[in-house]
């Protein structure tokens, strides 16, 4: 039987298979992009909004390579 992959943050451990701690870093990646362009009110047409817009956009893409380079480490 295969162990799942596992990380210790402290004195917590985190399973690298879990979906949760995927949907938890997405969201963070997301919307730390998203929310300072909105708060700062800039729009799509702003070469600073467009870029924010496009950096939230690779949080799934990127979080989904990094779990999945992880795990088959």
């Amino acid at each position: 039987m295969s162990e799942t992959p596992s990380r210790t943050i402290g004195n917590t451990r985190i399973e690298l298979s879990s979906p949760w701690v995927f949907f938890a870093v997405t969201f963070t990646i997301t919307w730390g992009f998203w929310v300072p362009a909105i708060v700062f009110d800039l729009a799509f047409d702003n070469v600073l909004g467009l870029a924010l817009l496009l950096l939230g956009l690779l949080g799934p893409g990127l979080s989904g390579v990094v779990f999945m380079k992880l795990r088959l480490c």
